[in-house]
């Protein structure tokens, strides 16, 4: 039975600890004895906890700001606890966790070091100095890596373009999620609207874009008064959120009510989904939209073609084009039934197969016996 350490920064609600939710409570207990090694933080804590044969470790030091003491004794932890356990494989996610992963995992002799990225750190909204420090990072961690795993195909793309290159090389593995969960609540959707829902979800991070939604949404208010948003998340931006919020009057029209674990009930009812973000890997809640049937505008980030393109009921807008995002949603708003009969013809006939947690675990433990 091979010894199976993942680590990440925290679990809080995100692409990536989705994602790692889906992993473990898949992964064969009979080939793996698992690991998981995390912050003390995240919303999701009590799920993690949840799973059955994971023996797992909270190291308050393992924090995702910079703090050179805080990150030296979490590499020192790391190291020591790697080279008591005698991992076989050591799987990790979120930047900052990776690197520090990476090298101890190196140092303490293990072979079988895999990193999934959940878009890179480095993005063009950062000066250009970071930037290419963070590539530089990224190159060099990529040396001690035998793998590494990309969840869309721009990030392949950027990965060759800065020769990001691992020792066994890159593979796209595209997030799964439990399809039919989501393909059930097509039917229970309306296709007209009266009271017009729009929701977003995610971290309430600059990367997020949401201050763009605030604008959008009031441009949207002024044709659909009745009209009401939801910021669905948590994060460090939530009080600045709330105070443009607040000037810009819309109080009784946009709602911030923090992280909730479960989104189908709200699904069932939005309108519309709208995803502005300046910078992305591939947002895990576009999928879930796709499949419950909900039409969709979108900023041309990252991976979002991956999910989106061919797909008429999701129209793609400009990074940072607020007047762009509020004509594409007032269009689809104004003719709503046609655009949520294509919205639920596209998640009938995407691959659900293919977005299935079953397809990606298939793709996923090879990784782990090469």
């Amino acid at each position: 039975m091979k010894k199976i350490l993942y680590i990440i920064t925290h679990l809080e609600i995100g692409g990536a600890q989705k994602h790692l939710l889906s992993l473990l409570r898949n992964l064969n207990r009979d080939d793996f004895c698992i690991y998981l090694y995390a912050g003390p933080r995240g919303f999701l804590r009590d799920e993690f906890e949840r799973i059955p044969g994971i023996n797992i470790v909270y190291d308050r030091f393992l924090i995702r700001e910079i703090n050179p003491f805080f990150d030296i004794v979490c590499f020192l932890k790391m190291f020591i606890f790697m080279r008591r356990i005698k991992f076989d494989i050591v799987h990790t996610h979120s930047p900052k966790a990776s690197v520090l992963g990476r090298g101890a995992a190196f140092l303490a002799g293990i072979k079988n070091i895999v990193y999934t990225v959940h878009g890179w750190p480095f993005h063009h909204f950062m000066p250009k100095g970071l930037f290419y420090l963070l590539v530089l990072i990224e190159k060099v961690a990529a040396a001690i890596t035998k793998t590494i795993i990309v969840v869309s195909r721009y990030d392949l793309f950027l990965a060759n373009k800065y020769r990001i290159v691992p020792r066994g090389g890159i593979k796209l593995i595209h997030y799964g999620i439990q399809t039919e969960k989501y393909q059930a609540l097509v039917s229970l959707r309306k296709d007209e609207i009266f009271f017009p829902l729009i929701i977003t979800v995610g971290s309430l991070k600059r990367q997020k874009g949401l201050f763009d939604f605030i604008e959008a949404a009031k441009l949207i208010g002024q044709t659909f008064p009745r009209s009401r948003f939801l910021i669905i998340g948590g994060g460090p931006q939530r009080k600045k959120l709330m105070r443009r919020i607040k000037k810009e009057g819309l109080n009784n029209r946009i709602v911030l009510p923090g992280w909730l674990k479960d989104l189908r009930p709200l699904y069932r009812y939005a309108s519309l989904f709208l995803l502005t973000s300046l910078w992305e890997g591939l947002p895990l809640s576009l999928i879930e939209v796709v499949f419950c049937g909900i039409p969709a505008v979108v900023t041309d980030t990252g991976g979002i073609k991956d999910i989106a393109q061919g797909i008429s009921s999701i129209c793609i807008v400009g990074k940072g084009d607020v007047s762009g995002l509020a004509k594409s949603a007032i269009n689809i708003l104004k003719n709503y039934p046609y655009f949520s009969k294509i919205a639920k013809r596209a998640s009938r006939d995407i691959d659900s197969h293919y977005w299935s947690e079953e397809r990606q675990q298939q793709e996923m433990e090879p990784l782990y016996v090469r």
